[in-house]
């Protein structure tokens, strides 16, 4: 439930939502991705996540197979 949990939370949606929206640098790592997809952060763009939560972001993400993505 971990990541899932916190991907759903009112408090970090709206955080990682003021910072899109200022266009202030918005960073994922590990399964953390899945919170930027919640708040609809991102669509289309190049990303990766940690390898078990590929088929849940590769419908929304260009999903990278790599260590780290910048787009």
């Amino acid at each position: 439930a971990g990541a899932r949990e916190f991907s759903t939370q009112p408090a970090v949606q709206d955080l990682i939502k003021r910072f899109w929206e200022g266009h202030k640098v918005v960073a994922a790592m590990c399964a953390s991705t899945t919170a930027l997809k919640a708040a609809r952060i991102g669509h289309g763009m190049e990303a990766t996540s940690y390898p078990s939560f590929k088929d849940e972001l590769s419908d929304y993400y260009d999903y990278q197979e790599s260590d780290v993505v910048v787009d």
